[in-house]
């Protein structure tokens, strides 16, 4: 989807066309305006994340690397899961 479309291509400028092209459906079309719509909805959900999607006026947007990188953005399919022992919360691996 678009998060997977934007970490491939941190740090560097991904034009809105190629945003239609990468996530268009053989079956129908995603206009621009749509494009624009999920990217205002995928930084709703990263706030607070660490990650910013800034936008490149005229052209289309960039992942920009932050600071500290949250383990769920470096590695999403190993993103730490709460694993609760000896009434204590760690974080492990699964």
């Amino acid at each position: 989807g678009l998060l997977e479309v934007m970490l491939m291509s941190r740090d560097r400028v991904v034009t809105k066309r190629q945003l239609v092209e990468r996530l268009c459906a053989a079956d129908r079309e995603i206009s621009i305006n749509a494009i624009e719509v999920y990217m205002h909805r995928l930084r709703k959900k990263l706030e607070g994340e660490g990650v910013r999607i800034r936008t490149v006026p005229g052209i289309g947007y960039c992942l920009e690397r932050p600071t500290e990188t949250p383990d769920a953005v470096r590695h999403p399919q190993t993103a730490l899961i709460p694993v609760y022992s000896d009434n204590k919360m760690e974080k492990s691996h699964q």
